[in-house]
């Protein structure tokens, strides 16, 4: 379902008049009301399409979760986790990173399920980040 929304949405961006408007409003809001591109629509279509998604997203994960006061934060750590590895700018790269923290997360809990507590995508973000910087910092010394 994710993989046919993403698909749907570059088609999207990258075909029609209204997804490039869109994207021209996204880099500079200034210069598309220049060029006669209604921002303000486009603000707001894109407020909608996010919503629409968010309800379909909502839609798919309702009947596998438990409805409680807090249950988006462990979903939007997840989130967070597969935006930082797949890049802000690349959908692609993001479900690629939201399949490979899956994979990560059902391995994790096969190899450690005497553990009451499954690692956390934050602490294998962490960790990349750490051995990355690491690795950066050893390149930098004079």
């Amino acid at each position: 379902m994710c993989s046919i929304i993403v698909l749907f949405l570059n088609l999207f961006f990258k075909y029609t008049m209204l997804g490039r408007e869109m994207r021209a409003c996204a880099a500079n809001r200034e210069a598309a009301a220049l060029c006669g591109i209604p921002t303000k629509n486009m603000v707001t279509l894109s407020f909608v399409l996010s919503a629409g998604i968010g309800a379909l997203a909502g839609c798919v994960v309702s009947p596998i979760t438990y409805t409680q006061y807090n249950i988006g934060t462990g979903l939007a750590i997840k989130g967070f986790t597969v935006a930082i590895l797949g890049g802000m700018g690349n959908s692609m790269a993001a479900v690629a990173a939201g399949f490979i923290l899956g994979v990560l997360e059902s391995f994790s809990i096969w190899v450690l399920r005497r553990l009451t507590r499954t690692p956390s995508p934050f602490q294998f973000c962490s960790r990349c980040f750490s051995s990355g910087r690491a690795a950066y910092s050893e390149i930098r010394k004079p």
